[in-house]
């Protein structure tokens, strides 16, 4: 019998005393909430692209979001949550992440990079 892989997952909506943790669901919410155009999308992979997630959780559903490929959030409620559950990971609490979130053109961009300032210093 193989080795069990245990992944410790924290509630979206909890805050943490870790602020690059707190960043990257800001992030993940962010992207979820609102249809994104082409180059706005193209820049935010850009920008993530060699990103090392602090939160395996996060890891997991950034890795489904960029599979989907889908820019439509009303069609993720189900896509999601089965890209996961095809990736491994089926118990992902997806009701935070898929919350509707106002968020100003622009503003995934700051967080991205506050994000990588952040854990640049190992903050």
């Amino acid at each position: 019998m193989g080795a069990a892989r245990l992944v410790a997952f924290r509630m979206p909506n909890e805050t943490s005393s870790d602020p690059v943790a707190d960043l990257e669901c800001a992030i993940l919410r962010a992207i979820c909430a609102k249809v994104t155009a082409q180059d706005v999308w193209t820049e935010t992979q850009l920008n993530l692209a060699h990103y090392v997630w602090r939160q395996p959780d996060h890891a997991v559903i950034y890795d489904a979001i960029v599979k989907v490929r889908s820019r439509d959030p009303m069609n993720w409620r189900s896509q999601l949550p089965a890209q996961t559950t095809r990736m491994g990971f089926p118990d992902l609490d997806w009701a935070a992440y898929l919350a509707p979130v106002e968020m100003p053109e622009g503003r995934i961009s700051e967080l991205i990079r506050t994000l990588k300032a952040l854990a640049e210093r190992g903050t």
